[in-house]
């Protein structure tokens, strides 16, 4: 068995491709999901959305976002909290971390605190907010 995909839904999707365009993604379909096949598929009336899938170069898992036109959803207000029940973050394995992050710090992009160190592992990581208060990783083992 293998992920196929990650789907995160978000606000605005041309700002959410943009952020993982920025993480190192590259777009590889977007398409318009209506029809009473994608209602039937997540269970909502009446579906109208638009969806971006999106892969690393060279990997097969994709990460799928999604913006829901119809039926609109409303927000966690406590999304984005290290302690919430659910599916909390994803990571990304990088080889660089510190140019990495140095480079989105000046993009804007809010980390919860430097680089640490986990001695046991030989990892290095870092939590930060993507579109929507998604929590993402980057971890550099080594």
């Amino acid at each position: 068995m293998l992920i196929d995909h990650v789907n995160i839904v978000v606000s605005d999707l041309n700002k959410s491709v943009a952020f993982y365009e920025r993480l190192g993604f590259d777009t590889v379909h977007r398409d318009i999901l209506e029809g009473r096949w994608i209602s039937d598929i997540v269970g909502l009336p009446d579906v109208k959305g638009e969806y971006a899938k999106l892969k690393f170069p060279g990997t097969e898992t994709a990460l799928e976002l999604m913006q829901y036109f119809r039926p609109e959803g409303g927000a966690d207000p406590q999304a984005g909290e290290p302690n919430r029940k659910g599916l909390h973050h994803m990571a990304f394995r990088v080889e660089n971390i510190e140019e990495i992050v140095g480079r989105l710090k000046g993009a804007s992009v809010t980390f919860f605190s430097d680089i640490q160190e986990y001695a046991p592992a030989k990892k290095k990581l870092v939590y930060f907010y993507g579109p929507d208060n998604v929590v993402l990783e980057f971890c550099q083992y080594g």
